[in-house]
Order: structure tokens, then sequence, then C-alpha cells
């Protein structure tokens, strides 16, 4: 039978059969009018790009200058950073270039097209300044792409060091709707929205998800979030906003928690906040919480960047979230310990031991999921030392955690666990667990299984940079060395000596002496 014979049912089935399938797509597509017809628009539905994808960024750009339409089928975007190239080079021939020129007067008018009356005259010069700005950069022409492309649901950005996005960025910052009610107009459809770099976060009201990463954001205290749509009475779509490693002051988020826009909010997080917050009163975010979001299902505020100077005036260091009890539809919790630590004190032991101890006076009775971050391997060695020194203590001390853990509603526990020393004078670099607090958390892990908990005890991601790792759960224990994984010049003197044959490595008593050990 004749694929002609085919019914276009059919057909589109087979086409959807193909779909994520770019090459044979493309080679659908060039079998007849009628096969383009329906190849294209899942040819053109899911597109991904990297940083260093000028050429191929550019002719999509002409591509869709000569067909508008195409534009329409873009569904997911994702542009993703690869600056793996120090001195790129322009691979576009000197044909592309004369076509560029010839369409001047079309860029032009999509441009003022695409801005009717919501965009200056000035930004529209620099916008079609940058479509010639020359390799290279690409912002003028993904700009046009993405404006073009209104039915886009994900959109996934990231800066680099060829092309910050200047253009692209801005046209998020604008009202396109302000002189009249369009069923359509640019990023209209985003719900999920993710930015590598950048200095500003737009909130549209479209938008469900949005994830920050790597941006440069503090700079004095100015606003930082993007609001075009704040003063139309839209209703927002908010769900998730995380930010993962930003410079961002916490006094600008706590203030930013009481836009209309936050007030759909069910997962609040920031992941490595890279903005010291010396002074600072973390209360007033968990107020801000109460206040404005008291619906929140998931939040976190973890590695923050602080001072790690034991000298230092206690007036520098940040007064602690203190408690989450009023949260009541919080489920998932993920916090440093020293957010949980009071101000008069840098006695990180007594905070853990608080957290085990008075659970209901910190933690809503609805949480499952309890995430503690930033914890210095030296807190669980010391309460080891205090509770679990010895073999014939472990009985008494795991009935007193089976007996806490069984009277709270946590069902997940993560402990992640900073195992490195960087500011001291002895035994700097990566350090690994001795036999008596690796073989006791393992044994809390197994107990808390018995009853229903998981228990998990991490290697947090450090100096070194090694990925987070799992160390201790039910049932399994990491073998040491814990640090096989990293290059031996971050391994601290003593784990050198000790676990250097482990890996077949023996090293010199300088070497030792050199990494402190």
């Amino acid at each position: 039978m004749s694929i002609h014979a085919l019914s276009t049912e059919l057909d589109t089935r087979v086409i959807e059969l193909l779909n994520g399938n770019h090459k044979a797509l493309d080679a659908m597509s060039r079998v007849s009018k009628y096969y383009r017809g329906l190849s294209e628009p899942f040819l053109y539905r899911k597109l991904k790009f990297s940083t260093n994808s000028e050429r191929r960024i550019h002719c999509l750009f002409l591509t869709i200058l000569s067909r508008k339409d195409l534009a329409k089928h873009i569904k997911i975007f994702k542009l993703i950073n690869c600056d793996d190239l120090e001195n790129p080079k322009d691979n576009k021939e000197e044909s592309y270039y004369r076509d560029l020129l010839s369409r001047m007067c079309d860029i032009r008018d999509t441009i003022e097209t695409i801005s009717a009356r919501c965009v200056s005259a000035k930004v529209k010069a620099l916008w079609l300044s940058s479509v010639f700005k020359g390799f290279p950069s690409f912002d003028g022409a993904l700009a046009i792409i993405l404006c073009l492309a209104t039915n886009v649901e994900t959109l996934s950005l990231s800066t680099s060091r060829q092309d910050h996005l200047p253009v692209t960025l801005w046209l998020l910052d604008v009202q396109w709707n302000q002189h009249a009610n369009l069923p359509t107009y640019p990023f209209c459809k985003v719900k999920n929205f993710s930015l590598l770099g950048g200095s500003h976060i737009p909130l549209l009201p479209s938008m469900q998800t949005i994830l920050i990463k790597e941006g440069l954001l503090y700079r004095a205290e100015k606003p930082i979030f993007l609001r075009p749509f704040h003063s139309t009475g839209l209703q927002a779509h908010l769900r998730a906003l995380v930010l993962h490693n930003v410079g961002c002051h916490p006094r600008i988020i706590e203030k930013a928690l009481s836009y209309p826009e936050f007030q759909t909010l069910k997962a609040f997080v920031v992941d490595g906040c890279k903005c010291p917050s010396a002074g600072y009163d973390f209360r007033r975010v968990t107020n801000a919480l109460e206040l404005h979001i008291p619906q929140i299902e998931e939040f976190g505020w973890s590695t923050q960047e602080n001072e790690k100077d034991d000298h230092r005036d206690l007036s520098h260091l940040p007064m602690p979230f203190k408690t989450f009890r009023n949260l009541q539809n919080l489920k998932t919790l993920r916090v440093d310990l020293e957010l949980l630590n009071g101000k008069e004190t840098r006695d990180l032991n007594r905070a853990m031991t608080y957290v085990l101890a008075c659970p209901q006076d910190l933690f809503p009775p609805g949480l499952q999921h309890l995430h503690i971050t930033d914890i210095e391997m030296k807190v669980i060695d010391d309460l080891c030392e205090h509770f679990a020194k010895k073999p014939q203590d472990y009985p008494a001390a795991l009935q007193v955690i089976t007996n806490i853990a069984a009277s709270f509603p946590v069902k997940e526990l993560d402990l992640s666990v900073l195992m490195e020393t960087w500011v001291y004078d002895w035994g700097n670099g990566t350090q690994e667990w001795e036999d008596g607090p690796l073989e006791f958390l393992r044994l809390v892990a197994d107990e808390l299984h018995k009853i229903g908990v998981i228990c998990r005890v991490w290697r947090q991601r450090g100096h070194a940079g090694a990925p987070t790792k799992g160390i201790v759960k039910a049932g399994f224990t990491e073998p040491r060395p814990h640090w096989r994984d990293v290059s031996t010049d971050f391994w601290a003197g003593w784990c050198k000596r000790e676990w250097g044959p482990a890996i077949g490595k023996q090293f010199t008593e300088q070497e030792i002496r050199n990494s402190g050990g």
C-alpha cells in the first residue's frame, strides 16, 4: 500500500510518532508540500539552541522572517549556556550577509508591527541595530523570533560572555496590551520561565514557574522584579519561584513577597544566596510569608552566604528564622542550620540539639519533608561524641531519636553536611568521617526506616566543586574515601595519609604537610 493512499488522520499519526526526532521530521517535510504542512508544526514545536549556536539562530531568524506563521508552532524554546569557545569564529558565508542586508526593510517593518505603540522609537532603533550588530551577537534576531512566537509556553534563556541579551530581556518588561485588549501578544502564554544570568526577574501574568540561576542581582537594594502588568489587574498564576546561586539581599525578597504576583505561590526556594546578610533579621521573611502567602507549601533558604570568621562581631550575624510553625500549610522545608540558630550564640551544637529536642516549636504540624543544610561536620561529630560515644550508648540514643520522630509527622529527613574545612590553620581540605559517627548515622537511618521515616545524610557541594553525594541512608553507607571523586589536591593532609592507599596513591610527608596535615 502506498503512503499516498493513507488518510490525513493516519498521516498525522505517523508524524506524531516522529515527534522529537528532528532529523526524521526534517526529512519528512522535504517529501512534498503536503507532508511539509503536516511535519512543520512538530518540527518547530520544541527548539533548543546553545549560546554558541549563533549561526543556527540566525538561520532560523531568516526562515521565520520569510514565513512568520512558522513561529506560531513554537511551544518550547531553550537557549542553554555553552561558553566553551574563547575565540569563536563566524562561520556564516557572505551570502548570508547579502540576504540579511536585502531584508533590512522587512526586518524594520516586522519590528514596527510587533512593537505597535508599546515600544518607543529609541528602543526600536536599538533593536534594529542589534540585528545587524554582527558576530557573535544574536540578541536582536532572537528577540524577533520570540516576539513572533506568541504560543511559547516554556522559555529558557541563558546569557553568555558573547551576548547578554539586553533587547530580549528588556522586551520581557513591556506591557504589550497597554493600548488595546489584544488577544495575543509577545510572551502572553509563557508558563515556565528560566534564566541563567541576567540582573532582573520578569513577572508576567501567565507565568506559573520561574527559575533564576547564577544571576548577578545585587546592586545596592534596587528592585529586581520586573512587573509590567502590575497595574492592569490581570490575575497572577505563579506557583513556584526558585532562585539558585543568585546575589540578592534578603531585604529585597522580603519586600517582593507582598507583591500581588506572589500571592498564588505554593513553592518559594532560595538555594545559594550569594549576597551576605550581615545583621539581617530573617524573621522578617517568615512574617512576610505568614502575612501575604500563608498557603505556601514548600519553602527553602539554604547555603546563605555569610562570613565564616569565628571572631566576627555578633552584631554582624543574621538573626535566624526562629520558627515556621505558623505556616500551617508548609509540607517541605529546606533551611541552613545557622538560620535555625540564635543570634546570641554561635553554638551550632545547641541549635542541632534544639531541632532534635523541640521540633514542635520550630516546625508546623503538617511538615512532611525537612532538609537541614550547611551543617558543619564538627556538629555531627560533637553530637555523636556527647550522646553516642561508645557502642553501649547507641540503644539509648536511638530510642530517644525514634521517640521524637514517632511523635512528629516528618516522613523524610535530609541532612547536608559540609565535609570541608578551609578557615582553620590545620587540616585544610576535604574531610572524612571517623568510624564512630559514620556507624551511628547508619544505625539512625536504619532505625527511622523501621517507623516509616526516610533519613539521608548528604555530602554538600562546596569549595572542592564536587556534586552533592549521598553518604548514608537505610541499608547503605558510601565506602570511604568519600572524596575519591575529586582531585587529591583538595584533600586535607591527614586524609591523604590515611586514605591515599585506598586509591592506590602514596603521598610524601611534604605533600601532607602542605595540606595542613
